[in-house]
């Protein structure tokens, strides 16, 4: 396999991989925040409430946390496969 060639297959898997990491994170995002406090108002009669500041901020935190991570591992990495 050529060079530039596996480089870009490289590069496509890193792409492929940003992108389900971030839809999984839009779904977690999704079901923390409106399917669930959606499914006890429907089950449990009780009032729609949105998640607390408290929780909000822990999430954030989460994945202010995991993107810095994930973002660190993958600038290790190239790094490491340009030879720099």
């Amino acid at each position: 396999m050529r060079s530039k060639t596996k480089f870009e297959l490289v590069r496509w898997v890193h792409l492929v991989i940003l992108f389900l990491l971030t839809g999984l994170v839009g779904i977690l995002l999704i079901g923390l925040f409106l399917v669930v406090p959606s499914l006890n108002w429907l089950f449990h009669d009780i009032p729609y409430v949105l998640p607390t500041l408290n929780r909000v901020g822990r999430v954030a935190v989460s994945i202010f946390f995991i993107s810095v991570f994930s973002g660190t591992v993958a600038w290790y990495y190239e790094k490491r496969q340009s030879g720099r």
